[in-house]
C-alpha cells in the first residue's frame, strides 16, 4: 500500500495488475510500459501478498484499484480481497470500474450491500459514458455507497440518474497529450448543479482549482450527513 497524490484518497492499493478494457489514454498502461510490473497488460495478474497491508490500524482512504478495474478481478481474487477488506474495517475503501454490471454481478454486490465503509463508481469521461451511471444505479441498491468519477472531463454533459449516487469526484486532463482537452468552466458548473439538485457531494480534483476559483470545492460524502441510510 502506498501513499497516493490522487486528491480523492490517501493510500492506493493494487492487489491486481492489468486490464482488459484498453482505454485510448490508459495512464496506467503508460506506466506499466514504463516500469514493466506485468509482461501483457491486457492479462491482469493478481498479486495476493499485497494485501497484509490492510493490517495497518491507523484508518485510511484506499483506492482499492488504480491499475485495474474491478470487472477483470477473476472470482477466487474477488473472495481473498473482499475477504481482507472486511477483516480491516477501520479504512475506507474505493473501488472502480468502466464495467458495473460486469464489476457487481452476484455475489459481489451483498459485500458492499452489507460495508458501510466501502463504495463502488463509474468512471465517465464523456457523454456516451452515461450508460455506466445508469448501470451502476439498476446494479446496486439504495443501501449501497456509490459514486461518479468524471475524470478527465472531456466534455459537456449533464449526469442522470443522481437520485441512487452519493458523491461526484470531477477533473481535468493532465499530463502532456497532444490534442489535451482544456475543461470549460461551464461543463463543471453544470455537474455541480445537477449535484446540487440532488444534495450530492462533489469533490474537485486540483486540477481545476485554477478553473474554479472561488467556487472550488472539495467535499467528501462521509464528512457529511449525505450517506444513504444515516
Amino acid at each position: 500500500m502506498n501513499k497516493t497524490r490522487i486528491d480523492w484518497c490517501t493510500h492506493s492499493l493494487n492487489p491486481v495488475v492489468g486490464c482488459t478494457f484498453n482505454c485510448p489514454f490508459c495512464y496506467a498502461r503508460k506506466l506499466n510500459n514504463r516500469f514493466g510490473w506485468i509482461p501483457n497488460w491486457q492479462e491482469p495478474q493478481f498479486f495476493p501478498e499485497r494485501l497484509k497491508s490492510l493490517d495497518s490500524k491507523s484508518p485510511k482512504i484506499i483506492f482499492m484499484d488504480s491499475m485495474s478495474d474491478i470487472a477483470d478481478w477473476k472470482r477466487e481474487w474477488r473472495k481473498q480481497i473482499f475477504t481482507a477488506c472486511e477483516k480491516n474495517p477501520q479504512h475506507t475503501y474505493l473501488f472502480l470500474t468502466k464495467r458495473p454490471i460486469e464489476a457487481m454481478r452476484n455475489p459481489w454486490y451483498q459485500y458492499f450491500h452489507r460495508n458501510k465503509n466501502w463504495w463502488i463508481g463509474v468512471s465517465v469521461c464523456r457523454k456516451n459514458d452515461l450508460n455506466r451511471v445508469r448501470e451502476l444505479s439498476e446494479e446496486t441498491t439504495a443501501f449501497t455507497n456509490t459514486f461518479i468519477s468524471v475524470e478527465p472531463i472531456l466534455e459537456g454533459m449533464f449526469l442522470d440518474r443522481l437520485s441512487a449516487i452519493d458523491w461526484v469526484i470531477i477533473g481535468a486532463e493532465t499530463g502532456n497529450r497532444k490534442g489535451r482537452i482544456t475543461p470549460q468552466m461551464a461543463w463543471v458548473d453544470n455537474i455541480v448543479y445537477d449535484c446540487l439538485k440532488h444534495d450530492i457531494p462533489v469533490f474537485m480534483k486540483e486540477s481545476l482549482r485554477s478553473l474554479m476559483g472561488a467556487d472550488f470545492k472539495q467535499q467528501f460524502p462521509w464528512q457529511t450527513a449525505n450517506n444513504r441510510g444515516e
